[in-house]
């Protein structure tokens, strides 16, 4: 079951190349890991769902939590935040 404004995005794009914009950065597609929701799932609102994860039987995720990498979630779980700590921004300068 999803709440409203989920958004669930699997793929990948080249973001190391600086003289491309994103927008025209290539798709990777070898590198998609694909998404899989078991049964008796609740997404709620505003939740985000980034390529990588195993989101197990009746688990529930938070309104706004954001899941990214690869976790495999464990059965029958609340997820309230789920933030990966090797998100790397290289394009970013300021």
């Amino acid at each position: 079951m999803f709440g409203p404004h989920c958004m669930v995005i699997a793929g990948n794009h080249n973001i190391s190349d600086t003289n491309t914009t994103m927008v025209n950065a290539p798709r990777l597609f070898d590198k998609d890991k694909g998404i899989v929701i078991k049964n008796d799932v609740w997404i709620r609102d505003k939740a985000v769902i980034f390529d990588g994860p195993y989101v197990s039987e009746g688990t529930v995720i938070s309104a706004e939590a954001l899941l990214c990498v690869k976790p495999s979630l464990i059965p029958y779980t609340v997820v309230y935040l789920q933030i990966s700590s090797n998100i790397d921004l290289p394009r970013m300068k300021y």
